[in-house]
């Protein structure tokens, strides 16, 4: 069965290329279906509002410290991981949208 992406342009947690972002919520996608978990488990273990999590994997809001703090209990990867992840996809999101706006050299 061939697949065919019809997308315009890239989404949050969608790899496109090497200069595409992915954000942490990404990560937790996979490590829920790696687990046989579902949002609402994750939640649970995060002791955190299932809309939270809901929010994460759909790139709708960033790893706070706080949050960091709780993925790295329930999954059991560094906070400091997590932070990396989302600073790395804040970075590369600033650098796409400054060249946006600036013109080529001449």
């Amino acid at each position: 069965m061939t697949t065919s992406s019809k997308r315009t342009k890239p989404g949050p947690y969608r790899y496109d290329g090497p200069d595409t972002p992915i954000h942490p919520g990404a990560y937790i996608r996979e490590e829920l279906e790696a687990r046989g978990w579902t949002q609402a488990k994750l939640a649970k273990l995060m002791d955190r509002p299932a809309r939270l999590v809901n929010d994460l994997c759909q790139a709708r809001r960033s790893v706070s410290a706080e949050t960091a703090l709780d993925l790295s209990r329930a999954l059991g990867m560094s906070p400091k991981t997590w932070m990396n992840l989302q600073t790395s996809y804040d970075l590369a999101k600033a650098q796409q949208k400054r060249a946006r706006r600036r013109p080529a050299s001449v």
